[in-house]
């Protein structure tokens, strides 16, 4: 009512009572208002002062481990904060909270390989499973039409060849990965807000070892302390100095899977399984794929099963170009990338870990180029460890970038690294689940006194090319060398039931089963090449974590028919010498 004394229609003051009582109370506000300004401003300074001693734990890097990590130092009651920061890539490709694995990694790549094998499944395997397909090649003939006409059928070859003509959108499929890829990095948001970890969307880097600076978009920095900190920030795609030109005009495993234009005729650099699975998948989808590789595929495989997986692609009809080094990338007048390179030819075994290859004086260093809609490297990935400062907190780094580390305690007491930026001795393998297990592991040592310590020795893993691949133990190169005679390798080809009755080609897949002889065979390495690889290995793991012997396998009784009945059924050994092809059911 005081304040209508302002307004024209308010009556003119006859009580000279109520205007004192007015200015009385106006002059109150006005000092409340002023305290309440003070108040704010002490509070914001006694906040910021707070927050540099607020966290119990700092992990910097919000991939699969670091948010592990942090989850489960919530759980056990500490206070924790999570810096996350992406730099763009070369060709601006930036994503959100998860990491490699979910943005640009296994989730992705995943969907991708499974768009790819559905163009076999549905050109394929379905017309001979009796669909039907519309717009179908004008080559195929309705056998039921041509017999009521008089004309002669086509004989069961050619019916095999029938499929209909198939038009990838490419478009379709990138809004759809990254449309999921959205929903879980919303779902990791809710989930640390859920467990009460405060999410830093900014840059971190070390003043010290307890003392952490962050800066934001915009360049605002502030600072926070933390008792342990946990570096997390995993790794990104190398381009190789020696390959002009290769930043500026190259795509990486960063920007393929968000491409906004269908890649077309692509090369694929290296020979790692980055390399393999992205030319398999865009194989798949219908384009013209060259692989152009140093040296050897899936280098630290088995060599059987890689040289199985690199004879698959080539069949699917990528172009596989071995032993060739990448010279130089430009952009032609037409907007392609011409790529020149030489030809190398092998020096070793591709083994020993020295030089493999080497140049052919003989040939003059055979040299090549062609043009390329799209050229995707995936020569290797580096550690986002250049830019942390690391030197300030007293933590040790190797060579190649990598933390030094031993079960993720590096040379500085309170700070840790987990994750593929870890320089683990022994060496611990570059994956997700890994990562996720050391953060794990790690938390609990640091607020729930555990003693458990990772064991890397037996970790499964699989490679999702068109002829899938997935292992776990020793590759035949290592039980050979660590047991010599005493290695006995059950082994067998096959096809399965399934692909053989949709006349797919026999005997495309492989198995195999290492046992120590020495040791009652005890099973030190199993490995898998075909059809869904991944799901089959993952109990053998289980088996092998056990102690499993070839006489339990033996014992076991295999689901028939499956695929994974194969590796519960060997019987014919390498040093038998007895052809390992299978015929029938």
């Amino acid at each position: 009512r005081l304040l209508g004394c302002r307004h024209a229609h308010w009556p003119r003051a006859r009580d000279s009572r109520l205007i004192l009582a007015y200015n009385w109370e106006s002059r109150v506000w006005k000092v409340m208002l002023r305290l309440a300004r003070l108040v704010r401003s002490l509070c914001m300074l006694v906040w910021h002062v707070h927050a540099r001693d607020d966290f119990d734990l700092v992990v910097i890097g919000g991939g699969s481990g670091g948010i592990a990590c942090a989850k489960e130092a919530a759980r056990l009651g500490a206070k924790v904060a999570l810096c996350d920061y992406v730099n763009p890539s070369a060709r601006g490709t930036k994503w959100g909270l998860g990491g490699t694995c979910v943005n640009v990694g296994c989730i992705p790549k995943k969907l991708m390989h499974r768009a790819g094998q559905l163009e076999h499944v549905v050109g394929h395997e379905a017309p001979a499973y009796g669909w039907k397909l519309g717009n179908m090649l004008e080559d195929d003939v309705d056998e039921e039409a041509a017999a009521e006409s008089g004309g002669e059928s086509t004989d069961a070859s050619d019916s095999a060849e029938k499929r209909p003509t198939l038009e990838h959108d490419w478009h379709a499929l990138v809004e759809r990965v990254q449309s999921y890829i959205k929903s879980l990095n919303f779902g990791y948001r809710s989930a640390l807000q859920k467990a009460g970890i405060q999410y830093l969307n900014r840059f971190a880097s070390f003043k010290s070892a307890n003392v952490i600076s962050l800066r934001d978009r915009k360049g605002a920095e502030r600072e926070i302390r933390a008792k342990h900190v946990v570096i997390a920030v995993g790794g990104r795609p190398n381009f190789p100095d020696s390959f002009r030109g290769a930043r500026e005009l190259c795509v990486s495993s960063d920007d393929i899977f968000s491409l906004k234009r269908a890649p077309k005729k692509t090369l694929v650099v290296g020979g790692s399984y980055v390399a393999l699975e992205c030319a398999g998948f865009l194989r798949g989808l219908g384009f013209d794929v060259t692989l152009l590789m140093r040296s050897i595929p899936l280098r630290g495989f088995d060599r059987e099963c890689a040289d199985a997986v690199l004879n698959a692609i080539a069949s699917e009809g990528t172009r596989v170009m071995q032993h060739c080094l990448p010279v130089s990338a430009e952009r032609s007048e037409n907007g392609k990338v011409r790529v020149a390179w030489r030809r190398l030819q092998r020096a070793g075994d591709g083994e020993s870990g020295a030089e493999t290859v080497a140049a052919n004086e003989a040939d003059e260093e055979e040299e090549g180029e062609d043009e390329f809609d799209t050229v995707l490297v995936a020569a290797g990935r580096l550690p986002e460890t250049a830019a942390l400062n690391l030197q300030a907190a007293g933590v040790a780094v190797r060579s190649d970038g990598k933390v030094k580390c031993t079960q993720a305690a590096t040379t500085a007491h309170n700070v840790f690294c987990i994750g593929d930026c870890a320089g683990e001795s022994p060496n611990s393998p570059e994956l997700t689940p890994v990562a996720i297990k050391a953060g794990q592991l790690l938390a609990r040592r640091l607020y729930a006194k555990s003693k458990e310590r990772a064991d890397w020795s037996l970790v499964p893993t699989a490679v999702f090319t068109p002829l899938e691949y997935a292992s776990v133990g020793m590759s035949e190169e290592e039980a050979s060398d660590k047991l010599g005679d005493d290695l006995e390798v059950y082994h067998t080809y096959y096809s399965p039931l399934e692909s053989l009755a949709s006349a797919g080609k026999p005997n495309r897949c492989y198995c195999k089963v290492l046992c120590d002889r020495k040791d009652n065979e005890r099973v030190v390495g199993v490995h898998l090449c075909g059809d869904h690889a991944g799901e089959i290995m993952q109990g053998f793991a289980v088996a092998l974590r056990c102690g499993a012997r070839k006489s339990d396998f033996d014992a076991t009784m295999g689901i028939h028919p499956t695929s994974a009945e194969e590796l519960v059924t060997l019987t014919v050994t390498k040093r038998s010498r007895i052809p390992a092809e299978r015929g029938g059911c």
